[in-house]
C-alpha cells in the first residue's frame, strides 16, 4: 500500500481552497456566454469558418477561373515536350496548374464551397495526370515512345 496519508493530503487541499478569497460577481456587468460556434471551437480546438459572404464569394470564383484557364490553356501548349528546356518549361507550367488548383481548393474548403472544391481537386488531378504522362516514361515506369522518349535532355 502507499505510505501517503490521504486524510492529511485532502485536509491540506481544503485549507488551500478555503484561503482563496471569494470574488464577488458584479451583477451589473453581463457575463459573456460564448456562442455555439465559439463553444465548438473550444471543443475541437479549431476555429469555425463561416461560408464566404456574397461580397467575397467572387474572389473564390476568380481563383477557380484562373486555375481552370491554366488547366485548359495547357492543352494548346505551342512548344514541344520531347526533351530539354521545352520539357522543363512544360513541366513548370503543369506545376503551376497544380499549385493554382491547390490554391483554389484551399480557398474553397475554407469558405465551404463544395462544387468549387470538387472542380479544384479535378484541376489538381488533371495536372498530376499531365505530369505523369511526361515523367513516367523517363523514369522507366511506362513504355517510352517517340514523343516521350526515356531521356530528359536533348544531348
Amino acid at each position: 500500500m502507499s505510505s501517503r496519508d490521504w486524510e492529511k493530503e485532502l485536509a491540506a487541499i481544503d485549507r488551500q481552497i478555503a484561503s482563496v478569497p471569494d470574488v464577488p460577481v458584479d451583477e451589473s456587468v453581463p457575463q459573456h456566454v460564448p456562442s455555439a460556434a465559439a463553444r465548438a471551437d473550444l471543443v475541437t480546438g479549431m476555429p469555425s469558418v463561416r461560408p464566404a459572404s456574397p461580397g467575397r464569394r467572387w474572389m473564390l470564383y476568380v481563383r477557380l477561373l484562373v486555375a481552370l484557364a491554366l488547366a485548359v490553356g495547357i492543352v494548346f501548349w505551342p512548344y514541344g515536350t520531347r526533351c530539354g528546356l521545352e520539357l522543363g518549361t512544360y513541366l513548370a507550367g503543369v506545376g503551376l496548374i497544380a499549385a493554382t488548383g491547390v490554391w483554389s481548393a484551399v480557398w474553397s474548403w475554407r469558405h465551404r464551397a463544395p462544387r468549387s472544391h470538387i472542380v479544384s481537386l479535378l484541376i489538381v488531378l488533371w495536372a498530376l495526370g499531365l505530369a505523369s504522362w511526361q515523367t513516367l516514361p523517363r523514369v522507366g515506369l511506362a513504355i517510352p515512345t517517340m514523343e516521350r522518349p526515356a531521356i530528359w535532355s536533348c544531348n
